[in-house]
């Protein structure tokens, strides 16, 4: 009779473990759950930035490209100008 007795308290003493640790499975299922939502929203903010990054930089290479063109054309009709007021016989040295 005492070794049924102490099997059913090992039972009931099991049975609790059991429940303690579903409980803990339960929150670290939910806490996963949480960390698997951070890590979508903060992968989608890191492609947005980078989106973003990206624009930002083909915008600027254009508008740099731009003024280097500007600037080669002002450079050509500047060299073009100074060609056609010094002439040979306006050299300075003479």
């Amino acid at each position: 009779m005492v070794t049924v007795t102490q099997l059913r308290e090992q039972v009931l003493a099991l049975n609790k473990l059991i429940k303690t640790k579903d409980r803990e499975l339960l929150n670290k299922d939910k806490e996963m759950t949480l960390l698997k939502s951070k890590h979508s929203t903060d992968m989608r903010e890191h492609r947005v930035k980078l989106t973003d990054t990206q624009r930002q930089h083909s915008e600027k290479v254009q508008e740099l490209q731009q003024k280097i063109a500007q600037l080669s054309k002002q450079n050509a009709s500047l060299q073009k100008a100074a060609k056609k007021s010094v002439t040979p016989n306006d050299s300075p040295l003479l």
